[in-house]
């Protein structure tokens, strides 16, 4: 048999057959002898025939230079063969040589790109996840430094082996050294070259660590008897301990998948600390005795998931058997949290079908409620059959007799509403937005009664769960007009003597549960369909006699809805604000700030709600791009709230509007933190970490709301989101998300889950994106400052350009067109994200360069 020559990868541009039997390839002769002798292998062309293809002037310099590379390549030439050449042979090869390193093709393979030297390239396309994650070299100066503590070669070991296991208390904890609290920042030399020198990240780490004892000064009260000053301090520490609830909500998001990789040992949840230490008399006062039982379980719900989210999506080795592996012997709130977050990362498709049955069959609640959503976020928008079958068991109104009794709690029903919208997001499910739809005027749920304390949180998971179904789908179409006109009737009441289908009669729905609700799924329904017709569905009453006899906090609700719709139309301008504005509204803002003159309570009412609700549409539509127009504008109405907030007034008109001010202060500081979130921005900190520090003087208020600390952590940690390593989306699925995670309804204790169900205020993981860009010296992978210019898409499709110091935020890649490195001291690079797959797979894989 004769063996024949396998094809070159570098086509010659012609070849021809000699008299001799020699091939004529590009204008050199290559021996071919196996015309002659089949068992003879063919030689390979001659390496003098490199120079030769630079000789042509039909191509232009640089695809000659990129194919004599190739052709080097292809012989198996060492760079060091040039040196053995002749000089008038060698320089133009170094010329081709040294074009082609300056700009190789982006199709090259990783061999190729290595060949001429440029390893940095091939390092950035590569999978070496040890090169693009571990530390560089330190220098003397780092090691000598005091903040480094230089632990022997055993801390560094056991360290490892605590960190991957999650451990709270480990070898140091027995005099040891510190005690693993879950906020450590585990990726140092990025975060030194991040956020530089200062101590911004181990501050707010220390705000929210919930697994430390806070120290907090006591009034001194001498009129007080020993026996009052117990209850009293016994008091406060309840109330601290509030706060203390409310900290895994910002844990998580300050150290989101800052784990990369988890060993096969248990894996340790940190434990909530509740002693508090009063100062001067350095007393330790325990609150558990006064804590609802259900206050301490939602708070291990959440620190369970904080926990499970440290745990990166990419990171191996997670599977059903070691979820399996993991579960307690009695299921716990922990241990549901952390199922939860396992499904939000993406890890809980692993779970195996008889390990899931085992986790819902005893019917715990918090359970089932995070296995449910975990099994839903993990299968996001695929209507995966087998996850809506277990959804349907626990939702009633799923099944075939809605009215059969599954003994599940009507939380669990919420949830598994929730679910149902969060599998099938934005797939236009006609059926299942139907069964939504008719859940938000469940006739059932109007006279409340201890059976149906969580008829709100129901009504209002229904409605997103509907919102999200029909995400940005709503058309003209008359099957959709339907579904608005009934929507309609349940935001305002259906007109008189006109009987909707599908719809109970009137007094068989609240309209002060459905009428929020129905908003919001509006909104999402049409997200960015610029539908006007729609909008004025949501308009806000323009006379004062109609303000009055509408819900001042419905109001936001409205602005937002009617922000979706017009999505398009959102301006960081002033313009844009009092477009949304009444003029009696905005006639009195107007009197009172240059007249001084008294205005009416629903007037002053509707002006904080509206201007709320419009930070907040703002920040869906800028998250994450950290833009000084609409930064700009949140800022001044955060510093004007913070004043009128914090004001005098022990009037009862007057603490109504401090109420409306304080919830509209809590979503604006959110809007802040989403604008800038991931950014570590010093300016936006110093004022989150003031608003935390009068929390920490008001909760000696007893009307002092849950809500207010859950928002405030909420916004440190966004603002450094997975420790300045990932951002948030302006897709339609993260809008939804964000919507869902930061619904402005905010609940009044630890316990509460009957305005809104906590579970869902951790789907703000649906809508983070990596996009935090790395440039590491290939030779040392140290991190390095470098001058990046980027080119991307504005708001009016234009292209604009911006120049960028990495480590650095980047704009989201469906508006990037390019960027590029152009500094003496590295190669140029230039990933044409816009054009080019295999630049833009690049960079959405390892985000490093």
């Amino acid at each position: 048999m004769a063996i024949r020559e396998a094809e070159s990868p570098l086509r010659p541009r012609s070849q021809t057959v000699t008299n001799e039997g020699r091939l004529q390839v590009g204008g050199s002769a290559l021996q071919d002898t196996s015309m002659h002798d089949p068992m003879v292998v063919t030689k390979q062309p001659r390496p003098t025939a490199a120079p030769m293809r630079l000789d042509s002037s039909d191509t232009t310099a640089q695809f000659r230079a990129e194919e004599t590379v190739q052709f080097m390549h292809a012989m198996h030439l060492p760079l060091a063969w040039v040196d053995s050449l002749p000089l008038g042979i060698a320089a133009p090869i170094r010329e081709a040589l040294r074009t082609v390193q300056l700009a190789p093709p982006a199709t090259w393979s990783l061999d190729l790109w290595n060949y001429v030297g440029r390893n940095d390239l091939a390092a950035t396309a590569g999978d070496n996840i040890k090169l693009l994650r571990s530390d560089g070299y330190l220098t003397r100066k780092q090691l000598l430094d005091d903040r480094y503590n230089r632990p022997s070669i055993g801390d560094i070991a056991q360290e490892a082996r605590s960190a991957g296991a999650g451990d709270l208390h480990d070898n140091k904890t027995e005099n040891k050294g510190p005690q693993i609290t879950g906020v450590e920042i585990t990726n140092r030399e990025f975060t030194d070259v991040r956020f530089g020198s200062d101590r911004r990240l181990e501050d707010v780490g220390r705000m929210l660590a919930s697994s430390l004892i806070p120290t907090i000064r006591a009034v001194e009260r001498p009129d007080l008897s020993e026996t009052d000053q117990v209850k009293e301090q016994q008091n406060l520490a309840i109330r601290v301990a509030e706060r203390t609830l409310a900290l895994p909500y910002g844990r998580a998001l300050f150290t989101f998948a800052t784990l990369d990789s988890v060993n096969r040992e248990s894996y340790q949840i940190p434990k909530m600390e509740y002693l508090v230490r009063l100062h001067p008399h350095n007393l330790t006062v325990s609150p558990e005795p006064g804590i609802v039982l259900d206050s301490i379980a939602w708070g291990d719900f959440h620190n369970g998931v904080a926990a499970g989210l440290r745990i990166s999506p990419k990171a191996r080795g997670i599977d059903s058997s070691w979820i399996a592996f993991n579960r307690p012997d009695e299921l716990t709130a922990e241990h549901a949290g952390f199922l939860f977050a396992l499904g939000l990362t993406g890890h809980l498709r692993e779970l195996l079908t008889w390990h899931t049955f085992g986790y819902l069959t005893p019917k715990h609640d918090l359970t089932s409620i995070g296995v449910l959503l975990g099994l839903a976020a993990a299968n996001v928008g695929t209507s995966d059959s087998a996850v809506t079958k277990l959804l349907t068991v626990h939702t009633p109104a799923l099944l075939p007799t809605p009215g059969v009794d599954l003994n599940v709690s009507l939380m669990t029903q919420a949830a598994g509403l929730a679910g149902i919208g969060v599998l099938y997001m934005a797939t236009r499910n006609r059926r299942m937005a139907e069964v939504c739809l008719s859940q938000i005027s469940r006739h059932d749920l109007v006279p409340p009664d201890i059976h149906n304390e969580h008829r709100e949180a129901y009504t209002y998971s229904a409605a997103l769960a509907f919102g999200m179904i029909m995400l940005g789908k709503g058309s003209n179409v008359p099957a959709d007009m339907a579904l608005v006109q009934r929507l309609n009737a349940l935001i305002h009441g259906p007109d008189p003597g006109i009987t909707v289908e599908g719809l109970p009669p009137p007094a068989g729905y609240d309209l002060t549960l459905t009428s929020p609700a129905a908003t919001m799924a509006l909104g999402l329904m049409y997200l960015r369909t610029g539908r006007r017709d729609i909008a004025a569905i949501l308009a806000v009453p323009e006379t004062v006699r109609e303000l009055e006899h509408l819900q001042p906090s419905f109001l936001i609700l409205r602005t937002i809805a009617k922000g979706l719709i017009l999505f398009d139309d959102i301006q960081p301008s002033a313009e844009w604000f009092n477009s949304h504005l009444p003029q009696p509204v905005r006639e009195g803002i107007e009197a009172r700030a240059k007249r001084h003159e008294p205005i009416d309570d629903a007037i002053e009412l509707a002006y904080y709600n509206i201007i709320s609700g419009c930070c907040f549409a703002l920040a869906l539509k800028y998250a994450g791009t950290a833009r000084e127009p609409a930064y700009k504008i949140v800022v001044k109405y955060f510093d004007a709230f913070t004043r009128l907030v914090y004001s005098q007034g022990g009037a009862f008109e007057h603490r109504i509007k401090r109420s409306a001010v304080r919830d509209g202060l809590n979503l604006i500081s959110l809007a802040l933190a989403m604008i800038m979130a991931g950014t570590g921005e010093i300016t936006t900190l110093r004022r989150l970490r003031l608003a935390y520090g009068m929390l920490q003087q008001s909760i000696y208020h007893q009307g002092f709301k849950y809500g207010t600390h859950m928002f405030n952590h909420m916004s440190l940690g966004m603002l450094f989101l997975g420790q300045g390593r990932f951002t948030l989306g302006t897709s339609d699925a993260a809008v939804a998300s964000m919507v869902v995670a930061f619904f402005p309804r905010f609940n009044s204790m630890s316990s509460d889950n009957r305005s809104y169900l906590q579970a869902l205020r951790h789907l703000w993981v649906l809508a983070i994106e990596p996009r935090c860009l790395v440039a590491r010296d290939v030779d040392t992978t140290e991190i390095a400052y470098l001058p990046i210019r980027v080119q991307a898409l504005d708001s009016n499709r234009s292209v604009s350009n911006t120049t960028l110091i990495s480590p650095t935020l980047f704009p989201d890649v469906e508006k990037m067109v390019s960027f590029r490195v152009d500094t003496p001291r590295y190669w140029p690079v230039m990933m044409d994200i816009r054009r080019d797959r295999r630049h833009r797979e690049n960079l959405l894989k390892s985000q490093t360069i």
